[in-house]
């Protein structure tokens, strides 16, 4: 649960975060890597643990206004804002052939597999959803509350207090906003409008075009601050509703209040596919630094369009040769088809796990629209576009993906000496990564009259080589992210900002601040990348390999032309 107290600053790998007996429950770094542990306590990071500090010291309040409409939903039994319903729903009606015709049996035990997946789903969301409620209840009188903040051995942050959390789930962030409020000012009213447009999806044009749209549809963001469920419910239609609404609360208040209006709703600037930006600056990849929004431009660039255009090119040429799979996919390629997989191709998402995202994508498809792929098996179908996809993503980051090859090539050469693998992030902290070979052991339980098999598993002394290389990319690229989170803060607190809302890949402040940290993320990152990154990782790893093994590392892959001075007048770097 949060704190109702400032939580124990971090000074070392135990101590912080909660005080009395819950402080020795709770590790600075959520790990049972005892060699890591160990190496913390002799680690000097001032600048690691000022950061998390600084998150711990940001009050929280619960917002009344969502938990008073949450509620009235909620008991009311409605789905309004994507809520779960109440109802599971029915397992398909089974067919009278079913005992002798093998394929209606597989098709309707697909069909019930489907309903039950669904049904379990429906279980978790309740549950969340009631959790929410109850925390918020709890808290809604206290004056201000804290959240203790831990990090994984990479580096990312995560507060320790999950079940309210600027990092949850869309009902659980909308509940919270900062304790103390701040007068938008001269610039907050704008940042605000921003916000709001990008919650409305309204992110592919220029900021003063946003701001625009917030003013061309005032009167709905007002309607549904002041009538949000009576009245047009313009917040309802969005990814985040319940956060959209928080927003139009705010956007009220604003149009009541002008600049003095006190708001207290956190304003994010969200990473343009955070890891490819990564990836293309250490590399000083101009290519994919325009895709990715790292040299100035007048609207935002979209990798996601751009991977579309490449992807929807080679469908039509198949289709046009008469491929059935390929005919199935035209009218239905779109730009949310491609997020995922090009979103998670830097964390090491491979072409299977693509055909998953895909597939997943495609089951949101059919159920707003029955008849969108015809019928046609949509595994096949999935696992034929993502063969596509996977190439056609290296065609417009062909940087990131040699930069990706060569840290999976380095991990191979490291496990086949039976190494761990140690790097220093950016900002000191040390990442050691050693995935274990584990075993299975079997056991056989009685749950009643039912009997179950479980599988408990353990690690063994020995590396998996597997994932070592498997894991090697998404690590790295998670440990420098969380290396410019930490500089942003600091950079932050060096202007006076004091209240953070932070994601991995977002960053959020007061509305008034919005102007100062907008600046900072740019600045705390090009600081990053100015230092050679990927040297420094290569170095660490040829210390730690046996001299005669040092010759068979591959050469760093090439350097491009990406200068990184224009991140700091790029506006949609992060937007």
């Amino acid at each position: 649960l949060p704190m109702i107290v400032e939580p124990k600053d971090w000074t070392g790998p135990t101590g912080g975060g909660y005080w009395g007996p819950l402080q020795h429950s709770v590790r600075f770094v959520k790990t049972r890597d005892k060699d890591l542990l160990e190496e913390l306590k002799n680690t000097d990071m001032p600048k690691v643990y000022a950061s998390i500090n600084a998150l711990q010291k940001t009050p929280w309040r619960v917002n009344k206004g969502i938990l008073k409409t949450l509620k009235q939903v909620w008991d009311a039994q409605l789905t309004i804002g994507k809520l779960p319903s109440l109802h599971d729903e029915e397992l398909p009606a089974r067919p009278a052939n079913i005992d002798t015709d093998e394929e209606e049996l597989r098709k309707w035990k697909y069909a019930a597999m489907q309903t039950y997946t669904k049904n379990g789903k429906l279980q978790s969301k309740r549950a969340q959803v009631v959790s929410r409620i109850w925390a918020a209840e709890k808290y809604q009188d206290e004056e201000e509350f804290y959240l203790p903040w831990s990090i994984d051995w990479r580096g990312r942050a995560y507060p320790v207090a999950t079940i309210l959390n600027p990092q949850g789930d869309d009902v659980c962030k909308s509940l919270i906003q900062f304790a103390k409020g701040k007068p938008l000012g001269e610039s907050g009213g704008y940042w605000l409008a921003v916000h709001i447009a990008g919650l409305f999806g309204v992110d592919k044009i220029s900021f003063d075009e946003r701001v625009a749209w917030v003013q061309e549809n005032s009167d709905a963001i007002i309607d549904s601050a002041v009538n949000p469920l009576d009245g047009q419910r313009f917040w309802e239609d969005t990814k985040k509703p319940w956060s959209t609404l928080a927003a139009c609360f705010e956007w009220a208040g604003f149009m009541m209040e002008g600049d003095e209006y006190v708001s207290h709703m956190p304003v994010a600037f969200d990473g343009s596919c955070n890891g490819l930006q990564h990836f293309s600056s250490m590399l000083r990849d101009e290519v994919g630094g325009a895709a990715v929004n790292l040299v100035p431009q007048e609207v935002p660039a979209d990798i996601y369009t751009e991977v579309l255009r490449v992807v929807e090119r080679k469908v039509l040429a198949d289709a046009d040769e008469g491929m059935e799979l390929a005919k199935a996919w035209l009218g239905n390629m779109s730009r949310d088809v491609i997020k995922q997989p090009v979103m998670t191709l830097p964390y090491g998402a491979g072409q299977y796990g693509m055909r998953d995202q895909v597939a997943k994508t495609m089951d949101e498809m059919v159920e707003a629209n029955p008849e969108c792929f015809g019928g046609s098996d949509i595994f096949e179908l999935a696992g034929y576009l993502s063969k596509i996809i996977y190439p056609s993503i290296g065609e417009v980051v062909i940087a990131a993906r040699s930069a990706m090859t060569w840290l999976q090539n380095t991990a191979r050469l490291v496990s086949k000496e039976g190494l761990p693998i140690h790097w220093t992030t950016p900002i000191g902290f040390p990442v050691i990564q050693a995935y274990a070979e584990r075993k299975s052991t079997k056991i056989d339980v009685m749950l009643g009259r039912q009997r179950l098999r479980v599988s408990i598993q353990h690690d063994t002394e020995k590396l998996n080589k597997k994932r070592q290389a498997q894991g090697i990319s998404p690590n790295f690229v998670h440990s420098t992210d969380a290396s410019h989170m930490m500089s942003t803060v600091l950079t932050c607190l060096e202007n006076g900002i004091e209240d953070f809302a932070m994601i991995h890949d977002s960053y959020g402040c007061h509305a008034a601040d919005s102007e100062l940290m907008f600046q900072a993320i740019r600045q705390a990152f090009v600081e990053q990348y100015e230092q050679p990154v990927l040297e420094n990782f290569r170095d660490e790893i040829l210390q730690q390999l046996p001299e005669d093994k040092r010759g068979d590392l591959e050469e760093l892959p090439a350097y491009g032309k990406l200068e990184l001075d224009g991140i700091l007048e790029s506006q949609y770097f992060f937007a």
